[in-house]
């Protein structure tokens, strides 16, 4: 199985990576950044996917710089190169995490197949902006200082509009899973190739109690 993780910057889709890595789902390690199972600044998207994200889509202005048809043979050939590491430790399930994904639906549809499991990690919008805001005045994502709410408003509208061709795209609102934790921890794992043990299933409940509460 295939998963992709869209949403917009600070809308939950590192929980949810998380929560997926937690199941048993390979979600493309080395990871951006940092690297640390656990730690709350992991996250969770694949460091080689990422640098090509950004140079595909000129982060932050989130314009497209090559052609369709070179995005989407590089998508196939990277979850390929994947699922061959993950076939040798008997993991059957590989998936990808990043905001900008959330402007390759189509692409992605072409690459990974229409059986991929699309997520989208929704928050309001208001809200995700004023978030992002406030993490680049922290001195976060310094890219898109000056960029939030564009940056912002060309994800969601990719993703809106990608989800009115797309009936497979599950919505899971970030604040329902802050919730209810178990209950979006038992919906992930039931899409997985095999459900995940139990002990897998209270880990991933579990980092989002630990890191991804406030």
């Amino acid at each position: 199985m295939r998963f992709a993780v869209l949403g917009l910057f600070s809308s939950g889709s590192s929980g949810l990576a998380q929560m997926l890595e937690c199941l048993g789902v390979d979600m493309g390690q080395p990871f951006y950044m940092n690297d640390i199972p656990g730690d709350k600044e992991n996250f969770y998207e694949p460091r080689d996917l990422s640098d090509k994200l950004r140079d595909w889509w000129n982060e932050p202005r989130m314009e497209a710089t090559i052609l369709r048809r070179i995005m989407i043979s590089e998508l196939k050939d990277w979850v390929q190169y994947r699922e061959n590491l993950t076939e040798r430790r008997g993991v059957r399930d590989v998936g990808a995490k990043h905001p900008i994904l959330s402007m390759c639906g189509p692409e992605l549809v072409q690459a990974w197949g229409a059986d991929t499991k699309f997520i989208w990690s929704w928050r309001d919008f208001d809200e995700s902006v004023a978030s992002i805001r406030s993490r680049v005045a922290k001195g976060g994502f310094g890219n898109l200082k000056g960029h939030e709410e564009s940056a912002q408003r060309k994800l969601w509208n990719a993703i809106t509009e990608f989800s009115k061709t797309t009936p497979q795209l599950i919505t899971i609102k970030w604040d329902d899973v802050k919730s209810n934790p178990e209950r979006f921890a038992r919906q992930l794992a039931s899409l997985c190739s095999e459900v995940p043990s139990q002990d897998k299933i209270l880990a991933a409940k579990n980092c989002i109690d630990d890191n991804h509460q406030s």
